[in-house]
């Protein structure tokens, strides 16, 4: 998968996934867009990593 204008990191047990933007000119819909993209990709991305090195999410216990 490629992440566009996002990337994961990690620190200590927690993965973020992260979207780096300037302040300055940014509006209402941009900062939306942006948003449904992070949340779209930690849908996409969430149970597999989970899966894969054995995590668990929040809020599920």
């Amino acid at each position: 998968m490629q992440l566009t204008n996002a990337a994961l990191g990690l620190h200590e047990d927690v993965v973020y996934l992260y979207h780096e933007r300037l302040l300055a000119g940014l509006d209402a819909a941009e900062a939306d867009a942006i948003i449904r993209r992070l949340a779209q990709y930690a849908d996409e991305l969430d149970d597999a990593l989970a899966e894969e090195f054995g995590g668990r999410m929040y809020g599920r216990g």
